[in-house]
């Protein structure tokens, strides 16, 4: 069972991992000219302090679960959920390293990167949800 500590860290990143995704398509959707430019630079601002937010709670929810960080380590985790997590630390990391290597790209290199990997990423965390009771 859940602690109700962690309760709060949990339903927060899932309402944030929303914000981040809308603010993230409406970006890229302005950035494709597939909606109309004009406050792409706001979009695209809101999308950088959500994704920042974000990464200081995942962070803040890796700390709470350090044990199971420890079993992982020590391949003393092999289940179906286990694998799941393990795919979306793997994400996540990906992810930030594609925001860190953002000046080595074009643009559209750089977000065609960054969309992949975040889509693959955020489909490992909504299954991750689905499988939690938060």
């Amino acid at each position: 069972m859940k602690s109700k500590k962690n309760k709060w860290l949990n339903k927060f990143l899932k309402v944030f991992l929303y914000i981040l995704l809308a603010t993230g398509v409406v970006y890229t959707l302005m950035l494709y000219n597939i909606l109309p430019p004009g406050n792409d630079e706001l979009w695209g601002g809101l999308h950088r302090i959500s994704g920042f937010v974000f990464l200081i709670f995942v962070l803040v929810h890796c700390i709470k679960n350090r044990k199971w960080y420890k079993a992982w380590f020590t391949q003393k985790l092999k289940n179906k959920k286990s694998r799941l997590a393990k795919f979306i630390s793997v994400s996540f990391v990906l992810m930030l390293l594609s925001v860190m290597s953002e000046d080595l790209f074009t643009q559209n290199q750089f977000v065609l990167i960054h969309i992949l990997i975040g889509s693959v990423w955020i489909l490992g965390i909504l299954s991750h949800f689905n499988s939690k009771k938060y």
